[in-house]
């Protein structure tokens, strides 16, 4: 017999691994079960595995940016709040907050890097 599924399901991808496991650890006091990588390819095999509530997503990765990922969600239908998170400017996440908006993505928040504990958990309880 199956677990049931928890309500609470976080896809995250971040390239920074450090930065990831701080969310991880947060998300999973939340009572969240995590799905993480560092790579945008895995995360796209991932999200139907995992079928996230909630996504954190990183803009600026070597293999393929944030906005290639959010087009890439926008064309599924994706249902789930999005955190947008990025070490550049904080523009760049604002922008892309927009960009989502205009396909139907709920992005429901930006961080910018070095973010707070408490940020984190702010957002993650939405």
């Amino acid at each position: 017999m199956n677990s049931p599924v928890p309500d609470r399901r976080l896809l995250l991808v971040d390239d920074e691994v450090e930065f990831g496991e701080i969310i991880e650890r947060i998300a999973l006091k939340l009572g969240f079960s995590v799905c993480k990588t560092t790579q945008p390819s895995a995360f796209q095999r991932q999200y139907d595995t995992c079928n996230p509530t909630h996504i954190v997503l990183d803009m600026i990765m070597p293999e393929m940016d944030g906005i290639e990922l959010l087009e890439w969600l926008a064309q599924r239908g994706c249902k789930a709040k999005i955190i947008v998170i990025s070490g550049y400017n904080s523009q760049y996440g604002n922008t892309a907050r927009t960009a989502a908006a205009s396909n139907g993505l709920n992005v429901v928040a930006t961080l910018s890097k070095p973010f707070s504990v408490s940020a984190v958990r702010s957002i993650l309880s939405l």
